[in-house]
């Protein structure tokens, strides 16, 4: 049932070692929490009632349910046609990539209507799609946030002397033209 949190459901019941669902929708949220006692799950979950729009996907006390490792998107439809850069949603995506939040190699399950035209942030690389009755289910990957170069030495005398290090394949004065 779209907006009760099956997918989650399900993966709670195979054994995840945790879930954190995040639902605006008061009513929803409710039976959410009520799916959830039904299953038997008693701890190492979390049904946070906030707006992923606005959220910063670090809910407070919990921070033994971090980094997610699967996220289940699951948008309302309306949305995806807005899903640009810059938008709401694409804020959300790109917050939910940061470090600490999910891990390093995190999956991540977006819904969407068939065939729709959107963007979403970089640091999640595309892996699959799938078709299923009226929508598609595509695969991402987060990829790590590269290293930054290394910095340059804090002593300066401690660089080399770029006038003492030779260029290969550059003539050097003594070379015959």
């Amino acid at each position: 049932m779209p907006g009760r949190g099956p997918s989650a459901l399900e993966a709670l019941s195979r054994g995840a070692r945790s879930v954190v669902f995040v639902e605006a929708d008061r009513r929803v949220h409710e039976i959410l929490k009520k799916n959830v006692e039904k299953i038997g799950i008693r701890e190492d979950y979390l049904c946070w009632k906030t707006d992923m729009l606005r959220c910063s996907f670090r809910p407070k006390n919990v921070d033994h349910l971090l980094p997610f490792d699967l996220v289940f998107c699951d948008p309302p439809f309306a949305m995806i046609p807005r899903l640009v850069d810059r938008s709401p949603l694409y804020r959300s995506l790109q917050r939910l990539a940061r470090d600490g939040t999910t891990s390093d190699d995190a999956l991540m399950l977006l819904r969407t209507p068939t065939e729709s035209s959107f963007t979403i942030p970089e640091i999640w690389s595309h892996q699959d799609c799938w078709t299923i009755q009226e929508m598609d289910v595509h695969l991402y990957r987060r990829q790590p946030v590269p290293l930054l170069a290394e910095s340059p030495p804090k002593n300066p005398s401690a660089a080399p002397d770029p006038s003492s290090t030779p260029v290969d394949n550059f003539p050097q004065e003594s070379d015959p033209p």
